[in-house]
């Protein structure tokens, strides 16, 4: 796996030290671009160096004497004047889109009469069409045995960076505290949880495919790092990816076409998960919404582990006899659920902004639902903040002093979150939920791998 770090402008001045911790991380190459380091000096690299000028002209290149050079299409003359040891790439690279599938191999066959050491295309990602033009290109190139790196500029690229180890010769990363050279890159730290050797023969499995797919907020998910982690420990030979998306149905079909086997579902698209699968759990039968789709001969099944995540990730709600929800959000079903798996005594008390939809949603559940307003007056063993946008609440008082406030999202301090330790319950955020419906998903994922 060839790991290259571009010198970030913050290290200008320690481009040395930089290097030196690039080699201790994984790093194989030390790329220096003239567009993003213009003044750098010359210096003693402990990695070898790939200078990619991008205008800074061929006085640029001889200041580091490279063992590799990134010509763009447009320096092509400058190819006469490069060391006879250097290897260079062939570079294309498209800021605005991705161009059809037939002009790219038409762009493939011009670079490669050049006979550079390695071809490399990266074009903005707008949309999975677009991903699986990269993917069809890059698959042609490998049976060819045509060395090259093909990669996606932006969110929905990320198929193409995960893969980028088992398909592509090199694999553009940073470190963690740096910047990125491009948008969509991954840090270096994650690909220390994949596998670690590249190769293309056909002897060797592909990979098994699963990913998360949702709105644009699922760029900042854990659950590529959770479930990549979990592959790795298991010995498992699958990657785990990220989806947004605004098309739920259309960037499925596509994906379905690269080989995604499973995916996690988030917000908005559980209840068209749900309709898309033909086979269906109990909870989400219940529920009408699904966040596991496994593939089951033509289709898909449904499966609900949110249920499970509550009920492993919060056992102090088995000791509540109040527990106040506030919000209706999508995860209000299953936290419900799992209450009532955990505590079939509990009272539980929905506080909604809306309480007339909030009725119409849970009518088949035993609750009691209240205006939002009510809060202030109530008192409850446990808190469970069920409202996706960061928003100052009203908090129930607290019964007791341990009394615990959850709040389902994670990555950061909430207002909830604040309020409530203030008041002085005891917070938890939504990790411990997360993890635990993950390692389920997780067991459906591998099952589905056995025919199970």
């Amino acid at each position: 796996m060839m790991l290259v770090v571009t010198l970030p402008l913050s290290a200008t001045k320690r481009a040395r030290q930089f290097a030196l911790k690039a080699k201790k991380a994984g790093a194989k190459l030390l790329e220096i671009r003239g567009d993003i380091t213009p003044n750098v000096k010359a210096f003693d690299s402990s990695l070898p160096i790939l200078v990619s000028p991008r205008g800074a002209g061929l006085g640029f290149i001889r200041r580091f004497k490279p063992s590799y050079v990134d010509l763009d299409t447009a320096e092509c003359l400058l190819l006469r004047s490069l060391p006879i040891r250097v290897k260079v790439i062939l570079s294309l690279h498209d800021y605005k889109s991705t161009p059809a599938l037939t002009a790219l191999k038409n762009i493939v066959q011009k670079m490669y009469s050049l006979k550079p050491w390695m071809i490399k295309l990266a074009t903005v990602v707008n949309d999975y069409d677009d991903v699986l033009k990269l993917w069809n290109l890059q698959e042609l190139l490998n049976k060819k045995s045509i060395r090259s790196t093909v990669s996606g500029m932006g969110e929905k690229a990320h198929l193409l960076r995960v893969t980028s180890p088992i398909r592509n010769e090199l694999t553009y990363t940073f470190l963690d505290g740096t910047e990125p050279s491009a948008i969509g890159q991954l840090p270096l730290s994650f690909y220390r949880l994949l596998p670690q050797a590249r190769t293309c023969l056909p002897a060797r499995q592909a990979p098994a495919l699963f990913g998360i797919i949702g709105g644009n907020q699922i760029v900042s998910s854990l659950s590529p790092v959770i479930h990549n982690t979990l592959f790795r420990k298991h010995k498992i030979n699958a990657l785990y990816s990220c989806f947004p998306t605004e098309n739920f149905k259309k960037t499925i079909k596509i994906l379905q076409k690269i080989g995604v086997q499973g995916f996690s579902v988030t917000a908005p698209f559980k209840r068209e998960a749900f309709a898309m699968a033909k086979k269906h759990d109990a909870i989400t039968r219940r529920l009408g919404v699904a966040n596991t789709l496994v593939k089951s001969g033509t289709g898909f099944r449904a499966f609900n582990t949110d249920v499970y995540g509550i009920q492993k990730g919060y056992p102090e709600l088995k000791k509540a006899k109040d527990i106040a929800i506030l919000g209706a959000g999508g995860a209000l079903p299953s936290a419900i659920i799992a209450i009532r798996r955990l505590n079939t005594n509990a009272s539980i008390t929905i506080f909604a902004r809306n309480t007339k939809k909030a009725k119409a949603a849970l009518q088949k559940f035993c609750v009691s639902i209240e205006p939002m307003c009510y809060v202030a007056s109530f008192k409850s063993d446990a808190v469970i903040c069920a409202v996706s946008e960061d928003v100052s609440l009203p908090v129930p008082k607290p019964s007791s002093k341990s009394a615990v406030a959850i709040d389902l999202r994670y990555g950061k301090i909430t207002s909830f979150m604040r309020d409530a330790g203030k008041l002085g319950y005891r917070v938890c955020d939504g990790m411990p939920m997360l993890v635990n419906q993950a390692q389920k998903q997780f067991q459906h994922f591998t099952s589905s791998l056995h025919g199970k």
